[in-house]
């Protein structure tokens, strides 16, 4: 699939929360994993991340596209990503040798 533009992860961020109460609320991950299978229905992936931070704890999942976290109301920079699942980027092709 091809690198969900910020636009595309925009809209199915805000279908999925338009549907979904579980979603619409404190459930990052069910919201950021719908997100992603939601864009992933139209032929496009976001970045799927999950992170922490530390003072206070805290645990986070979102989608990025275009480089930046979509629909996200925080500071994003706060976070320490632990995991994330790149949109495949495809570029010219290499020689190997």
């Amino acid at each position: 699939a091809r690198p969900a533009t910020a636009a595309q992860a925009l809209a199915a961020r805000q279908a999925v929360v338009a549907v979904s109460v579980r979603c619409a609320g404190q459930g990052c991950l069910r919201r950021s994993v719908a997100v992603a299978l939601l864009c992933r229905m139209s032929g496009s992936w976001p970045d799927w991340c999950t992170g922490i931070r530390l003072e206070p704890f805290r645990a986070h999942a979102w989608v990025e596209a275009d480089g930046a976290a979509v629909g996200e109301p925080g500071d994003m920079s706060l976070f320490h990503k632990t995991m994330t699942v790149p949109a495949l980027r495809t570029g010219p092709a290499r020689k190997e040798r």
